[in-house]
């Protein structure tokens, strides 16, 4: 192969072409143009991950990335999200920039609860009983770019702008096992009792959870609980509601 040869594109099937054919068969908007959208991304790090590596033969260490993005895995098909960038230590998900959602704040708020108590797990027995995993988790919402990047023959779709660049100065912020969520897009949680607030930012600390109102239709009927629903927690809202009762 030549100098020049090396540097030519290839001319024909290009990643545009291709993707936007992809796109028409499942449905879903053109992949190629930049497109301005409304959704929620959050960005969970596990912090400790060189203590981690330093624990772990390579093969083990293999085992222990394939649990975690595992984990993520299972999240985004039941909140219906996306895995926008995982690169072994933090990964960045979207909700409502491919999948329209009936509500991608309510999705994203979701994934990051259920993401926090699956990562403080075992994480299927891949760890020593002495070591544990500490995350963090940044959630926030609002309008965003999505679109291809790259050379013609090669792209990425990603987003970016707006509430995902905002992720990594909240992380910073938060202690490890906390949440913290820009609450201008999730003020029910401002409500719940355990967190501290810092103007807009809520954090929730570890062991701090929330659950959604319940329909008075369904107050009859028990749910049993499995590893992806919002675990119940009490709100100053609620709290307030029964001293009234009293």
């Amino acid at each position: 192969i030549d100098e020049n040869s090396a540097k030519t594109p290839p001319s024909e099937g290009s990643a545009s072409d291709v993707s936007d054919q992809l796109a028409s068969l499942l449905g879903l908007p053109s992949l190629s143009s930049p497109v301005e959208k409304d959704l929620a991304a959050l960005r969970v790090v596990i912090t400790n991950i060189d203590e981690i590596k330093g624990e772990l033969s390579l093969k083990k260490l293999f085992a222990f990335e394939n649990a975690y993005y595992g984990k993520l895995i299972n999240v985004v098909e039941t909140f219906q999200g996306e895995i926008d960038h995982f690169d072994g230590a933090s990964a960045l998900l979207v909700f409502g920039r491919l999948l329209q959602l009936d509500n991608h704040h309510e999705a994203a708020r979701g994934a990051s609860f259920a993401l926090r108590r699956l990562l403080t797990s075992d994480l299927d027995g891949t760890l020593p009983k002495d070591v544990k995993v500490h995350v963090k988790v940044a959630l926030a919402a609002g309008q965003a770019i999505a679109g291809p990047v790259g050379m013609d023959y090669r792209k990425v779709y990603t987003v970016f702008g707006g509430p995902v660049d905002q992720l990594p100065g909240m992380l910073q912020k938060a202690e490890d096992g906390e949440i913290v969520v820009d609450s201008k897009g999730f003020k029910e949680l401002r409500e719940v009792e355990g967190i501290h607030q810092d103007g807009d930012m809520v954090y929730l600390p570890l062991g701090v959870e929330y659950t959604p109102p319940v329909d008075s239709e369904d107050d009859d009927e028990v749910d049993e609980p499995d590893e992806h629903t919002e675990p119940k927690a009490k709100s100053k809202a609620k709290k307030k509601k029964k001293k009234k009762k009293k």
